[in-house]
């Protein structure tokens, strides 16, 4: 197992927050930039020299997340969800925003892209928590995003995009959920307009099994999904449904053994490995009474996610689609991009 000295993140106290549902996040008395105060004011708190990751469980030599580096990436209104979801838990922030950029990706829809070389891409992630069974908290890590999509869904149900946590299993079911329209019986049915969709995977082991069964194709599914443009065009015993550009996110689960049991050289380098984001994270601490994050305070974030999905989605879904905004990275990113 692994051993660590972690100590709480510091938030500020929520009794002094006045902001109720429909308030910005900002109104908590909490630090401007990303929302709430930094993991630790310690930079020794995370000790990476103290982790240790026994050999037979098959993880001593993966990479483990510096106090640095969490301190950079966890900004914004990202940053803010994950620090609030892994405050009081134990839970480790970094696959929380995972599990918050793979959503958001699906939620923002395929509007707005970036020009990659002569092919264009939108925001669609593909993404696989890593953790062992017992210290992984792989299903607590997405569950503050639940709470924030269950009050998105009552309130704006026309900004969330569907939500299926049934995993993934063929291409006609898929296709039947964002269908194009079909004929069914005499009976004409109206396509999907709004073809935003987040799966959730949560034994993604089951997934990589199914796609080494030669009569199933839904890894071929998987990788045309992940490239703009792709459809999904499965032929049912009475009748063709397609789906044209679906918009589609996947979060899965999966533990270390799992997947080095699983996996092949194939997957790899036949293109559906790289298309997903690996994390492997684990608690950062057993605590046994955790803490619930506050109603008042899930609500002013989800309010905030509200704004951004707004703009980016704008008219997508709506059958009058007409602008496709481009976006360009800066020049700081450029630079950053190069280095890596």
């Amino acid at each position: 197992m692994y051993k660590n000295d972690f100590n709480e993140i510091a938030i500020a106290d929520n009794d002094q927050a006045s902001a109720t549902a429909g308030n910005n996040a900002s109104k908590f008395n909490i630090d401007d930039t990303t929302g709430i105060m930094p993991i630790a004011s310690n930079p020794a708190t995370i000790n990476t020299s103290s982790m240790e990751l026994e050999e037979e469980d098959g993880i001593s030599g993966l990479p483990v997340l510096r106090q640095e580096q969490m301190d950079t990436m966890l900004y914004g209104l990202i940053g803010k969800i994950a620090k609030v979801g892994a405050h009081g838990k134990g839970l480790h922030p970094a696959p929380i925003a995972l599990a918050v950029m793979t959503w958001l990706s699906a939620a923002v829809s395929p509007r707005i892209k970036i020009p990659v070389g002569d092919s264009l891409h939108p925001a669609r992630l593909f993404s696989v928590h890593v953790g062992r069974s017992a210290t992984g908290g792989k299903g607590d890590s997405i569950a503050l995003l639940k709470k924030i999509i269950a009050y998105l869904d009552a309130k704006y149900p026309q900004l969330t995009p569907m939500f299926h946590a049934g995993g993934l299993s063929t291409r006609e079911g898929l296709a039947l959920k964002l269908h194009d329209g079909f004929e069914e019986k005499g009976k004409e049915i109206p396509p999907v307009l709004d073809k935003r969709l987040m799966i959730v995977e949560s034994e993604f082991v089951k997934l990589l099994k199914l796609g080494k069964n030669d009569t199933n194709s839904i890894l071929a599914v998987i990788r045309e999904l992940w490239d703009y443009g792709g459809s999904i065009q499965p032929l049912t015993k009475t009748t063709p449904i397609r789906s044209t550009k679906p918009h589609i996110s996947i979060y899965g689960n999966i533990t270390p053994d799992e997947l080095k049991a699983t996996i092949n050289v194939n997957e790899i380098y036949g293109g559906t490995v790289n298309r997903f984001l690996f994390l492997f994270a684990e608690r950062l601490e057993m605590v046994a009474f955790p803490q619930e994050t506050q109603e008042n305070l899930v609500n002013a974030m989800a309010e905030d996610v509200a704004e951004v999905i707004l703009w980016a989605k704008a008219t997508y879904g709506t059958g009058r689609d007409n602008d496709c905004p481009v976006v360009t990275l800066a020049e700081d990113a450029k630079q950053l991009w190069e280095q890596d």
